[in-house]
């Protein structure tokens, strides 16, 4: 218990750093993230996710193409994120791109229903995790495919 107590000796109120949130420096959450540290150090899970994540971008991109359905993918690691636009998205882009908004709505739902639960923003990033099986990615596949269908049958 070393580290630890010395990692809770730097936090306020007895040391220099300050935490706020409604876990920050609770002695069981503190624990709980050295573990996890220690683990990721043991066993680093970064370049099969990244390769894991890189095959469903690549699925998706060759799904949407496919369908028809124009979409500029941008990843990085484990993260990734669908645009609906064959160009990178930038604050000058999005302005006149109404088209992004109406199709990222059109895939919420039928994603939802197959079990595939995508943040409700255009803006946020989607993440694949160490707890993500292969059946995951092809449920995932599976049901991007039949929503970037939909949306091409409605366009």
């Amino acid at each position: 218990m070393g580290a630890e107590r010395e990692i809770m000796e730097r936090m306020s109120p007895i040391g220099p750093v300050y935490q706020a949130g409604t876990l920050s420096g609770n002695p069981l959450a503190m624990a709980a993230g050295i573990a996890t540290l220690e683990l990721l150090r043991a066993a680093p899970p970064y370049a099969a996710l990244a390769e894991r994540t890189a095959y469903l971008v690549q699925q998706t991109g060759q799904a949407a193409q496919r369908y028809g359905v124009p979409v500029y993918i941008t990843s990085l690691g484990s993260m990734f994120t669908v645009f609906f636009n064959t160009r990178p998205i930038t604050p000058i882009t999005m302005t006149p791109a109404p088209v992004i908004f109406r199709h990222f709505g059109a895939i919420l739902p039928p994603c939802c229903k197959a079990g595939i639960y995508l943040a409700p923003s255009q803006f946020e990033t989607g993440f694949l995790s160490t707890a993500h099986t292969d059946e995951d990615i092809d449920l995932t596949l599976r049901a991007g495919a039949a929503a970037l269908q939909a949306v091409a049958e409605k366009a």
